[in-house]
């Protein structure tokens, strides 16, 4: 197993910088976009949490997962991709932690990005 040292640190507005090149105003964009997009996708999937809907949480997870890894949020990508592991295993003991995961790595990038 690789240990990916991406996971354990803090996403930052400066690693989004990085990860383009430099490039401050496409940065800027998807920093704009992601306290668009995502805020409907989090109250989906607490939604689907709620009404226990596996379908709409497996398919929260993927587009939270393609999303934050597109912009380097690795570990919210993980979190995401952890949750499509459970829901597509059925695996109720396991969803609500991972849920939670999911929507503690959403507020990490969050509070780096505002």
């Amino acid at each position: 197993m690789s240990n990916d040292n991406s996971l354990n640190k803090a996403y930052t507005r400066q690693d989004l910088i990085d990860r383009l090149h430099g490039d401050e105003e496409t940065a800027s964009v998807i920093v704009e976009m992601f306290f668009t997009d995502f805020p409907p996708m989090i109250e989906g999937l607490q939604r689907a949490q709620a009404t226990q809907d596996l379908d709409e949480l497996g398919k929260l997870a993927h587009r939270i997962k393609g999303s934050s890894g597109s912009m380097g949020a690795e570990a919210l990508s993980q979190a995401a991709f952890e949750l499509e592991s459970v829901v597509r295993n059925q695996n109720a003991q396991e969803l609500e932690r991972v849920i939670m995961r999911v929507l503690d790595e959403y507020q990490n990038v969050h509070k780096a990005l505002g």
